[in-house]
C-alpha cells in the first residue's frame, strides 16, 4: 500500500533503500542484542572497543582483588624491608673492602717510592763525596781549570764542600775575575743559609715560648 503512491522510478527505489536499511536495523538488533532504536544510533559493527570506550568491569570485581592484595602487601613489607636492608650492608661491605685493598696498595707504592728515594740520596750522596775527595787530592792549578768550567751552582757546591786550605788554593789558581765571581756567589749561599737558619730558630723559640705560656696559664687556671 505504501509503494502504490510512488509513481516515478526514482521514489520507488527511495522507498526500496530506506526499507532495506530498515530491515538490516532490526537484523542487527536481534544479532547483538539491544533495542532498534539503539542500533540505529550506532554504526554497524560498532563494540565497545572499537566505539573507543574502555570494557566496564564489575565494581565487585575490583574491590575484590585490591582486598585480596592488601593482606598479601601487608605481609610481605617487613620481608622486603629486611632484604633491601640486607642488600645495602652487602654492598657496603663489599665497598669497604675494595677501599682497603686500594689503600693497601698505595700504601705498597709509597713504601716503594721511598726506598727508592733514599737509595737515590744515599747514592748521589756517595757520589758527592767521592767527587769532593777527588778534586780535594788534585793539584790546585788542574782542579781550578776545571771548576772554572763548570756552571755556577755545580762550583760552588764544589767549593764549599772542599776543605778551606783546598778551597783557597784553586781559586788562587783561578783567572781572577772568575774566582771573585764564585767567591760572591758562595759567599751570598752562605749568607741565605745562615738567615734561614736564623729564621727557623726564631720560629722555633716562638713556638716553644707559646707552649710553655699555654702550659703556665693552663697550670695558674687548675690552681685552688
Amino acid at each position: 500500500m505504501i509503494y502504490t503512491h510512488a509513481t516515478t522510478p526514482l521514489a520507488r527505489r527511495s522507498l526500496a533503500g530506506s526499507a532495506a536499511v530498515s530491515l538490516a536495523t532490526i537484523l542487527l538488533a536481534f544479532a547483538f542484542g539491544v533495542s532498534p532504536a539503539t542500533a540505529q544510533t550506532q554504526p554497524v559493527g560498532a563494540k565497545a572497543g572499537e566505539r573507543g570506550e574502555a570494557p566496564r568491569q564489575p565494581a565487585s570485581a575490583s574491590s575484590g582483588a585490591d582486598a585480596a592484595a592488601n593482606p598479601y602487601c601487608a605481609a610481605i613489607v617487613d620481608a622486603a624491608a629486611d632484604a633491601r636492608f640486607a642488600w645495602q650492608a652487602k654492598t657496603l661491605e663489599a665497598m669497604r673492602i675494595d677501599i682497603e685493598e686500594r689503600a693497601a696498595k698505595l700504601e705498597e707504592k709509597r713504601a716503594e717510592t721511598e726506598l727508592w728515594l733514599r737509595r737515590r740520596q744515599e747514592f748521589l750522596d756517595r757520589t758527592e763525596e767521592r767527587i769532593v775527595a777527588i778534586y780535594a787530592r788534585m793539584r790546585a792549578d788542574a782542579a781550578a781549570a776545571q771548576i772554572a768550567a763548570m756552571q755556577d751552582d755545580a762550583a760552588v757546591a764544589l767549593l764549599s764542600k772542599i776543605d778551606t786550605r783546598s778551597a783557597s788554593a784553586i781559586l788562587n789558581e783561578m783567572e781572577p775575575g772568575r774566582a771573585a765571581h764564585l767567591t760572591g756567589v758562595v759567599t751570598g749561599v752562605l749568607k741565605r743559609e745562615a738567615r734561614n737558619m736564623a729564621k727557623s730558630s726564631a720560629r722555633n723559640a716562638a713556638r716553644d715560648m707559646s707552649k710553655d705560656t699555654a702550659g703556665n696559664a693552663a697550670a695558674s687556671g687548675a690552681g685552688p
